[in-house]
């Protein structure tokens, strides 16, 4: 079994019956080991020594040694489970479409297994006027559309 093979079975055994998720894993060629977790109510330095412990003691340094680091989900990073998003409910993210270059600014509303479903404002033509007025839009956007997106600061 490979390190990261041990790693990603200790991570599952520490999850088991808790409400975090595993957001990332990382393990080097050089043996370090990067473990992040998120949960809705966050992720407590407490929480993060406890679950190195767990993990390290599931590991043998006389087999392998390694470098590791558990840590919780970082706000200025993009989101990348589910939980993120419905943690995020009602704030402001950028969000990244595939095949676009530009940021779209909005609220985040709902979130579901699907997508994400936000509101914005966006200047559009009204007939018979000259200046474009602000309307707020709704729109639903599948995970499978997102590059990124993270929140707005």
């Amino acid at each position: 079994m490979t390190l990261k093979e041990k790693v990603e079975q200790a991570v599952g055994e520490y999850l088991d019956g808790k409400d975090m998720v595993l957001i990332s894993l990382k393990c080097s060629a050089s043996s370090v080991i990067e473990v992040t977790f998120d949960s809705l109510e966050g992720v407590t330095i407490d929480t993060c020594m406890e679950a190195s412990r767990f993990i390290e003691s599931r590991l043998d340094r006389d087999e392998q040694d390694f470098e590791l680091t558990v840590g919780s989900a970082s706000i200025s990073e993009p989101m990348t489970h589910p939980l993120q998003y419905r943690k995020n409910i009602s704030r402001e993210v950028e969000i990244m479409e595939e095949g676009s270059r530009t940021k779209l600014i909005a609220v985040l509303e709902d979130a579901d297994d699907n997508g994400i479903t936000v509101t914005y404002k966006e200047k559009v033509a009204q007939e018979g006027k000259k200046r474009k007025v602000e309307v707020e839009q709704r729109r639903t956007i599948p995970f499978s559309s997102l590059k990124s997106v993270r929140l707005h600061f």
